[in-house]
């Protein structure tokens, strides 16, 4: 692992990265300031490319002068471990709108084409629980060819990292892992440590089950956003259904329809969660 900010400068030369400022930071991490931020993306994956060679793991956030979490190479393993032990979806748990939906308040749910609602109301014994009116949809949407046509240029949006956040200021720190999944143990997400500060673990528990089954890599924490790209998509049905119930665990704050982010999420290489106070 490279330790000091003139190798991890020589390792990133010819990169989109290059001339950058780079700086030692807290807790043994190494800063890259000012990254342009149309250049996220970019800018991440050079510095990802060259993983091999600086031994840690890059991450983009807006304030890089925070202090983070100082970690022992002992501190470290044990961390490690619990994550192995951890059985993240037990500490957290999804919770849906308050009560059943009846029939009359099928004409104000977001579908997405009128004649779902009295669909909704013939074939859906009433009330009906939200997340299974929310699966329902989702499940008549991914068969409905006409339906998926009209809106294949909306599930565009989410791809490619279109729908990140974009802050005026971005630095990339470079953890001193190589592991993507570690970097809970420096990194703070109000999703998931809102009311435990004690969360580091199953966080890094969920970032661990996410790489090792989509190939999900975090690229960047905003505090109360992150961004992932990721090598794998779910099948259509259950499969993206089931990633989509998680993801909105941890992502509250995310406003549009389940159905289409689990649309999105059986076409697109990134991720976008958000969950604020």
């Amino acid at each position: 692992m490279l330790k000091d900010p003139s190798a991890l400068r020589a390792a990133l030369r010819g990169t989109v990265l290059d001339g950058l400022p780079v700086r030692e930071g807290p807790s043994r991490t190494i800063v890259v300031e000012g990254l342009p931020p149309e250049r996220l993306l970019e800018g991440w994956r050079a510095a990802r490319a060259a993983l091999s060679v600086t031994g840690r793991w890059p991450i983009a956030v807006s304030e890089a002068t925070r202090a983070f979490p100082e970690c022992s190479g002992e501190e470290l393993a044990d961390f490690a471990a619990a994550v192995g032990r951890s059985r993240p979806w037990e500490v957290f748990r999804w919770h849906h709108h308050e009560g059943p939906a009846e029939a009359h308040e099928m004409t104000d749910w977001p579908f997405p084409d009128p004649s779902y609602a009295e669909a909704a109301t013939r074939e859906l014994t009433m009330p009906v629980d939200w997340s299974d009116l929310d699966h329902w949809t989702y499940e008549r949407v991914r068969t409905d060819s006409r339906i998926r046509e009209q809106l294949d240029e909306d599930l565009e949006l989410y791809e490619g990292g279109r729908d990140w956040y974009t802050p005026r200021v971005v630095d990339l720190v470079f953890l001193p892992t190589e592991v993507p999944w570690m970097s809970a143990a420096w990194l703070s997400y109000w999703g998931a440590m809102e009311c435990n500060p004690e969360a580091r673990v199953p966080f890094g528990a969920v970032l661990r089950e996410w790489h090792e089954k989509w190939g999900a890599e975090l690229v960047a924490c905003w505090d109360t956003m992150l961004q992932f790209v990721v090598s794998r998509t779910p099948a259509p049905g259950r499969e993206a259904w089931d990633l989509e119930r998680q993801i909105m665990t941890m992502a509250g704050s995310l406003q549009d329809p389940p159905w289409m982010r689990a649309l999105a999420l059986e076409r697109t290489d990134t991720w976008f969660l958000h969950d604020r106070p």
